[in-house]
C-alpha cells in the first residue's frame, strides 16, 4: 500500500483529501461539544490553579496532568480566561496525538493511517473522553504514542522521547504500573536487551516522588477508598477487593462497561495481517491492555464510577481502531471474515455516536446513594450504548454535526465491505446453480 504523498495519482488524492477533511472537522466539532467538568475533573482543575500559585496541592490523583496542563492555564490567562483552554484540554491532546501518530505511522501507508485515525475519532470511545478533564486521555496518549515511537524507532531521539512519554503516561495513572511491567518484559523478550526494565524503575521512582509531594508520605490515598454499600455482595469494600473472576467477566461482557461491546475490534484476529514494522507496537499495546484488565478486575471501582462506558480503557479503544484499520486495509479470505469486520465496524461507529451523546437516561443509577447503579453496568436497557435508542436526548448543533460525520465516515469505510458481500453472495449463488460447493473459494 503506497504511502500518502503529494505524488499520489489523481484518483487517489481526492479520497485522501476527504479523509483529512473529515478528520479535521471531527476534531474541531469535538472541541465544541458540551463540557463536563466535575468530580475528578474538578479536583484536577483546582490542582492546576494551585500549581500556578506556587502551591503543591494535596490530592488523590497524580500531579502529572496538572503539571502538563499548566501552559494551557497560562495561555488562557493571556486570553482573559484561565480555564478556557483547560476545558478543551483533552480534545487538544487527541488532536495532538492524531498529528504525531500520522507522522510516526505514515511510512506504513497513508491509507492505513487515515483509516486508523478516522476510526479513532469516529469509531471509538474517544469522544466520551474529550468532554471532561479526567486523566485517561493523557495516559492513553502517552502510552500509545510512546509505544509506537519506541517500536518503530525512526531515530534514537524519537525512541527516547517515546520512553519518556510512556513513563509519564503510567505515572499519571499509577495503577497502570503492572501493565508497564508486562510491556517491559515483552520488550526485553523481543529485543533481548534489558533496557526496558529501566523504564519500570523510573516509573516506580516517579510514582513514589509524586506520592510524597502530594501526600507527604508513601501511602496511597486510594488504599482506604470504597464505594457505597448496596445490595451487591462485594460493594462497600475498599481497595482491590473485587473477585478477579467476576471482574474479568464484567469488564469483558457487561452491557454497560464490557470491552466486547465498546471495543469490538480489540477481539478480532489481526496479527498475521500486520506489517512486520507495526507488529511489535500492536503486541506491546495488547500486553498493556491485558495488564490493565487484570489490575482493574480486582479494583472495587472496576466500572470507573458514574462515567460513560469503561472509563479506564481508552487505550483498548485505540488498539481496537488500529485492528479495524488493518482489517479494512487487507483482503478478507471468506465471507464470514467480511461480515465479522463489517459488524465490528458498525458497532464501533455506534460507540462513537453514543459517546458524544453522553450519559443518557442514567438518572436512576445515581439515585438513593447509587443503590441501583449496577443496572447501568449490567442491564442492556440502562447501558449508555443503548439508552439513546429509548430516550434520544436534546443535542447541540456541534453534536448533530458530529453524528452526521460519524455516519459519513461509516459509509466511507463500510462501502467496500458491502460491495464485497454482494460480490461473494453472487459468486456463491453461481456456484450453487452450477453444482459446485459454495465454500470452495473461501
Amino acid at each position: 500500500m503506497p504511502p500518502f504523498r503529494s505524488a499520489l495519482p489523481d484518483r487517489a488524492r481526492l479520497p485522501a483529501a476527504l479523509d483529512v477533511l473529515l478528520l479535521v472537522a471531527g476534531l474541531l466539532l469535538l472541541l465544541r461539544t458540551p463540557r463536563f467538568v466535575g468530580s475528578d475533573g474538578t479536583v484536577r482543575l483546582d490542582a492546576v490553579k494551585a500549581l500556578a500559585e506556587g502551591r503543591i496541592p494535596e490530592m488523590t490523583y497524580s500531579l502529572v496532568m496538572p503539571l502538563v496542563m499548566l501552559p494551557l492555564h497560562w495561555l488562557g490567562g493571556i486570553r482573559g480566561n484561565r480555564e478556557e483552554l483547560l476545558y478543551v484540554a483533552n480534545g487538544l491532546l487527541l488532536a495532538l496525538a492524531a498529528g504525531v501518530l500520522w507522522a510516526l505511522l505514515r511510512p506504513l501507508g497513508g491509507a492505513l493511517v487515515r483509516r486508523f485515525l478516522l476510526l479513532l475519532v469516529f469509531g471509538s470511545m474517544a469522544p466520551a473522553h474529550v468532554n471532561s478533564f479526567y486523566g485517561e486521555m493523557l495516559t492513553a496518549v502517552g502510552v500509545v504514542v510512546g509505544l509506537v515511537a519506541i517500536t518503530l524507532r525512526p531515530s534514537r531521539g524519537v525512541a527516547v522521547a517515546g520512553w519518556v512519554l510512556l513513563v509519564l503516561g503510567v505515572v499519571n495513572t499509577p495503577a497502570a504500573a503492572p501493565a508497564l511491567a508486562l510491556v517491559a518484559v515483552g520488550h526485553v523478550l523481543w529485543t533481548r536487551r534489558p533496557w526496558a526494565l529501566l523504564a519500570v524503575a523510573a516509573a516506580a521512582a516517579l510514582i513514589l516522588l509524586d506520592l510524597r509531594l502530594r501526600t507527604g508520605g508513601f501511602s496511597s490515598p486510594y488504599g482506604g477508598s470504597a464505594g457505597y454499600r448496596t445490595v451487591l455482595p462485594y460493594s462497600g469494600l475498599p481497595g482491590f477487593s473485587y473477585p478477579l473472576g467476576f471482574g474479568l467477566l464484567a469488564l469483558l461482557l457487561s452491557f454497560g462497561k464490557g470491552l466486547v461491546f465498546f471495543t469490538p475490534g480489540l477481539f478480532l484476529p489481526v496479527l498475521r495481517r500486520l506489517d512486520l514494522r507495526l507488529r511489535p507496537a500492536y503486541v506491546l499495546l495488547a500486553f498493556f491492555v491485558a495488564g490493565l484488565v487484570l489490575v482493574y478486575s480486582r479494583w472495587w471501582s472496576w466500572y470507573g464510577g458514574y462515567y460513560w462506558g469503561p472509563r479506564f480503557f481508552l487505550i483498548a479503544g485505540v488498539v481496537a481502531a488500529l485492528v479495524l484499520a488493518v482489517r479494512l486495509s487487507t483482503p478478507e479470505r471468506s465471507l464470514a471474515g467480511v461480515l465479522v469486520t463489517l459488524g465490528a465496524l458498525t458497532l464501533s461507529s455506534w460507540v462513537a455516536a453514543a459517546a458524544v451523546l453522553g450519559n443518557v437516561g442514567q438518572d436512576v443509577c445515581q439515585a438513593n446513594g447509587y443503590a441501583l447503579e449496577h443496572l447501568c453496568w449490567y442491564s442492556p436497557e440502562f447501558s449508555v450504548l443503548w439508552t439513546p435508542l429509548l430516550y434520544w436526548p436534546a443535542t447541540t448543533t456541534a453534536q448533530q454535526a458530529f453524528l452526521v460525520l460519524v455516519a459519513v465516515v461509516h459509509v466511507r469505510l463500510a462501502w467496500p465491505l458491502w460491495v464485497e458481500v454482494v460480490r461473494r453472495v453472487r459468486a456463491g449463488r453461481g456456484e450453487l446453480v452450477s453444482g459446485r460447493w459454495v465454500g470452495a473459494r473461501s
